[in-house]
């Protein structure tokens, strides 16, 4: 839910320019988001280490506590001060981006959108692709150890590990 509601915000400021200017953290919802992102590589390298996926799933729990506290005690778009609307919508951004891949380690397909049905909702939003879905179904019965190879195997696709 936390993913999609981060598109939402994004769709909605898409014409704004955000980018150009420096971060400016006023509010302790915004420190405490911009701390659990900043976790996310000491995550995977614990999932890593102790051969523990699990250890992903715990942090996008507290990246979605950290961004639904912000979401619900901070205007983002609407802020009045345009460096703390930037900075906002660029926390935004990064929870957004850091879910995203936190979700591709653990197979998890991204839904950009929450769809009125929640039948539908979650005949739609089902883990990744079929082979992926297998594997992990496999590695919940054979031990973690397949889990942590698609990890592994993520990374060096994406150039993170050798």
């Amino acid at each position: 839910y936390t993913y999609a509601r981060t598109s939402g915000i994004l769709d909605k400021a898409k014409d704004l320019n955000y980018s150009s200017t420096a971060p400016q953290i006023t509010t302790v919802e915004e420190a405490d988001l911009l701390k659990v992102l900043s976790k996310f590589n000491e995550a995977v390298r614990g999932a890593i280490q102790d051969y523990e996926p699990s250890i992903i799933t715990r942090y996008i729990i507290d990246v979605c506590s950290a961004f639904n506290k912000f979401y619900h005690n901070c205007q983002i778009a609407t802020a009045s001060d345009v460096n703390v609307r930037n900075t906002r919508i660029r926390l935004t951004s990064a929870t957004k981006d850091v879910l995203g891949s936190a979700f591709e380690l653990i197979c998890m397909k991204k839904t950009e959108k929450i769809r009125s049905s929640y039948y539908q909702y979650f005949t739609d939003c089902q883990w990744g692709d079929r082979e992926n879905k297998d594997l992990l179904i496999n590695s919940s019965v054979t031990g973690i150890d397949k889990s942590v190879d698609v990890i592994i195997a993520y990374l060096k696709i994406r150039g993170l590990v050798e």
